[in-house]
């Protein structure tokens, strides 16, 4: 539950990162999950949310990812591979909201890999 996530972030020993993941409807909900602990600040002060999701659909209109990425607390990766038509979908008045990390295989997976391994030090 979201109470029981607060209060295990709010240990002494908590370094104040949160990273969420997530894959298709599992990336959607991965950066709703941000959105909603930042929105109603129900994380401890302080605490960054590292989100990443690979082919996650569009969540909202322009309004909402424009919100989404003025969020100083929040880094979102959005991981795309070429070939997925997922993130294209919906494709009326909907927008992405983040850091796009485009992967055109097979060319491009060191580059993915550097990426995963840099987001992994952060």
């Amino acid at each position: 539950s979201i109470g029981s996530l607060s209060s295990s972030l709010s240990r002494n020993d908590f370094d104040h990162r949160l990273y969420i993941t997530g894959h298709s409807l599992g990336g959607a909900l991965a950066q709703l999950l941000a959105y909603r602990l930042t929105r109603h600040s129900i994380l401890p002060e302080g605490t960054n949310i590292i989100v990443v999701s690979f082919g996650s659909p569009r969540l909202g209109g322009p309004a909402f990812a424009d919100a989404f990425n003025a969020m100083t607390n929040v880094i979102n990766y959005r991981v795309v591979n070429d070939a997925d038509p997922v993130p294209r979908v919906p494709s009326f008045n909907f927008k992405h909201a983040g850091i796009l990390i485009h992967v055109r295989p097979p060319e491009d997976w060191a580059q993915a890999q550097a990426m995963c391994t840099f987001i992994a030090r952060r």
